[in-house]
């Protein structure tokens, strides 16, 4: 057996309900996540644009924790 850490193979019920319903928002996250790396390397990206994405970003982070059983997340 991998070791994978503590727990891997036994996940709860409650976090993989979790994690089916919050599939396309972490997918979501991930790529604006990408992109506002992308961005702030691009030297014609205003200080605006970054700002509303990092403000994208805070928001779907929230949401995610907000539904996270405790360990989940």
């Amino acid at each position: 057996m991998a070791m994978m850490g503590p727990g891997y193979s036994q996940q709860n019920e409650a976090c993989q309900k979790f994690f089916d319903d919050t599939a396309g928002m972490r997918k979501e996250l991930h790529t604006k996540r990408y992109e506002y790396f992308e961005m702030i390397r691009n030297p014609k990206t205003t200080p605006e644009t970054v700002t509303k994405l990092e403000k994208d970003i805070r928001e779907l982070q929230e949401k995610i924790h907000e539904k996270a059983p405790q360990g989940c997340w």
